[in-house]
């Protein structure tokens, strides 16, 4: 996993960075770091190998660039720490 933000609003971004990676290149841990104008929080995830990395749930959601009906979801196993997300018939994340 490589660092990579996801960029809402003006001054909304959610940076997933720090992975701490085993040797045999699964990611163990990393950091999220979230801005809403100014106001940061950054908070660590522990990712057990059981489970899936965000950048796949990402992959996912451009994958099905057109859209798609109800939510679509990733959870740590744990459920600390979840992201939805949702489009309209225009493929638009709301």
């Amino acid at each position: 996993m490589e660092s990579f933000a996801i960029k809402a609003e003006e001054g909304l971004s959610a940076q997933f960075h720090s992975p701490k990676v085993s040797d045999d290149g699964w990611v163990i841990e990393y950091s999220v770091t979230l801005d809403a104008n100014g106001l940061k929080a950054t908070l660590g995830v522990v990712n057990l190998p059981y489970g899936t990395h965000p950048p796949d749930f990402f992959s996912a959601l451009a994958q099905s660039w057109k859209g798609w009906s109800g939510e679509k979801a990733w959870a740590s196993l744990e459920g600390e720490r979840d992201l939805r997300a949702v489009t309209d018939s225009r493929g638009t994340f709301l």
